[in-house]
């Protein structure tokens, strides 16, 4: 499997893993000034300490993830200190779907699998120490969320990049 971890800006980092067959994954770390913002862990274990060497050991650190898909929070128990926080529909569908994505996605992990655990959920929008902004935003999955900030932020959309403002509604 191979793993990538790239800089995009001096406070995001992307880490992309090539472990589906013609589908590469992203996961990103953003360093905020108050905590670290994870988003999503991957494929187990393994990832989440790939994604641990990136952060900070003295900062807070938030898990992200985007919708309830096995790949996007199968490391959320292996990156100490962490809270994850999903929109509370993420929630019930990990909750739903946990056993058969493990039985039907199983091959695909790397080391160790996450039972799920959830620490903050929210309806419509969440604010994380002023850095970061969550709100729900369906599109690839009914729970999808989508991630803007006080803080440099540049996702990455085949060769594209969008910048985003601190709020939703500004993309430059």
């Amino acid at each position: 499997m191979k793993f990538e971890c790239t800089d995009i800006t001096p406070r995001i980092t992307q880490l992309r893993m090539d472990v589906l067959p013609q589908c590469k994954t992203n996961c990103f770390v953003i360093h905020g000034r108050k905590a670290s913002y994870i988003i999503d862990t991957g494929f187990g274990s393994h990832t989440a300490q790939i994604i641990s060497r990136l952060l900070h050991p003295e900062q807070e650190r938030f898990i992200i993830n985007t919708h309830f898909h096995w790949d996007h929070w199968w490391g959320n128990d292996f990156i100490e200190g962490a809270k994850v926080v999903q929109h509370h529909s993420c929630k019930e569908l990990t909750e739903k779907y946990r056993d058969e994505m493990y039985n039907k996605y199983r091959n695909y992990a790397q080391g160790e699998l996450s039972a799920g655990k959830v620490d903050i959920t929210f309806t419509s929008r969440l604010e994380l120490n002023g850095e970061i902004l969550l709100f729900h935003s369906p599109g690839h999955t009914e729970d999808g969320i989508s991630v803007s900030g006080t803080i440099d932020i540049t996702v990455s959309r085949k060769l594209k990049s969008i910048k985003i403002d601190s709020t939703p509604d500004k993309i430059m």
